[in-house]
């Protein structure tokens, strides 16, 4: 996964996103809950969850209501944070 210049690899596995310190990725913003979102990734699939956040997660500009798969260069919104999947690379 990428966002702001910076790149996240992202193993097999769940993946916190939100303002806590120990997130697997860290967005420091008023805008992004503390336990805000979930990636799960299993092999070259991969999934996101919005965690009850109070601003929403969004993928392809639509707020999501439940886990939604993700497709290789498939936009997530968090916040003011826009997230970009690399699909094969596994990572954002």
């Amino acid at each position: 996964m990428q966002a702001q210049g910076h790149e996240f690899p992202l193993r097999d596995g769940e993946h916190i996103v939100g303002r806590e310190a120990n997130a697997a990725i860290c967005l420091d913003s008023p805008n992004v809950s503390r336990r805000h979102a979930r990636f799960v990734v299993k092999g070259r699939s991969a999934t996101l969850e919005d965690l009850g956040s109070k601003n929403g997660s969004f993928v392809r500009g639509v707020r999501l209501s439940g886990a939604t798969a993700l497709q290789p260069g498939d936009d997530a919104r968090i916040g003011l944070f826009t997230l970009i999947f690399r699909g094969g690379r596994r990572s954002w």
